[in-house]
């Protein structure tokens, strides 16, 4: 027994998982459990399970192990910290089994004041589009996965929005084929569209893309601020902050985009129920 174990005792089984060779990892936690070892006691230290750490090292067979002895997945679902970072590093196939034990995917996000969906930290199907990891989305699309297509992170990003600032073509091709709302922001946070995302990133593509899906480049979100403020000042100040002759063409060819499909919507409405022109927006009301 490692020093750590005899300060926190209760870390046994989570110290097993972590043995580097699988095959002694798996006898030694078959021979806690054995011992009376409880497999559901979350560690005092680090509020971790023996499951989840199971989980993360991609364990599978001391993963049954413990779900035969009793673990519940279900623990997890209510654990105080975000686990959707851990899914960049497990396997569909553990995640699989760690749902079959309990563990509910809707678990990662709630509803606000406002009855919109925010994930309690990041966006799960946003990590896993970032990553291009399809399969994963695939193998856990009977268990909500897509859910999370219509939900914000904490900050009020929506997962087109994310694929718009970081210039995810196909990835926001994937979204807008599966019926995201192109026009989505969380209006908790007044949030940006992605469209805002998209003219930030003077990214001409996806600036069509979103446009071609109905964008609509009128709406106040951060700040007050709608697209097409974003189009007309971003390309004024452009060139006052780059000597890069294609991102200050792609921020002219935005502005001329942006500005004629604003001719389809109405003005925005501001909170005084005025319609003024493109610039300035009014400040946000508290």
């Amino acid at each position: 027994m490692t020093q750590d174990n005899q300060h926190h005792p209760e870390s046994a089984l989570i110290e097993a998982t972590r043995i580097e060779d699988s095959r002694e990892a798996y006898l030694s936690t078959k021979k806690l459990l054995e011992a009376g070892e409880d497999p559901n006691q979350l560690d005092p230290t680090t509020g971790s399970s023996p499951l989840l750490e199971a989980w993360i090292y991609g364990r599978i067979d001391i993963m049954r192990a413990l779900i035969e002895a009793g673990a519940d997945g279900q623990i997890l679902s209510s654990l105080p910290f975000d686990l959707t970072w851990e899914f960049l590093r497990v396997t569909p196939e553990a995640t699989l089994l760690l749902i079959e034990s309990g563990f509910t995917l809707d678990s990662l996000y709630k509803r606000n004041q406002l009855d919109e969906t925010v994930c309690n930290g990041e966006n799960l199907i946003a990590f896993l589009l970032d990553a291009g990891r399809y399969d994963f989305i695939e193998a856990l699309k009977p268990h909500g996965i897509l859910n999370f297509i219509h939900a914000y992170d904490c900050l009020g990003n929506s997962p087109l929005g994310d694929m718009a600032r970081d210039g995810h073509l196909e990835q926001a091709k994937w979204l807008l084929q599966r019926g995201v709302d192109v026009n989505a922001h969380c209006e908790y946070t007044n949030g940006s569209t992605a469209l805002d995302k998209a003219v930030e990133s003077a990214n001409v593509d996806m600036t069509r893309l979103l446009l071609d899906a109905g964008a609509n480049p009128n709406l106040p979100t951060w700040m007050w601020i709608t697209a097409t403020n974003r189009a007309v000042d971003f390309a004024a100040d452009f060139e006052f902050r780059t000597k890069l002759s294609q991102s200050i063409s792609n921020a002219q060819q935005i502005r001329e985009m942006v500005l004629e499909a604003s001719k389809k919507f109405p003005k925005p409405i501001y909170p005084n129920g005025t319609t003024p022109d493109i610039w300035p927006p009014l400040p946000r009301k508290k």
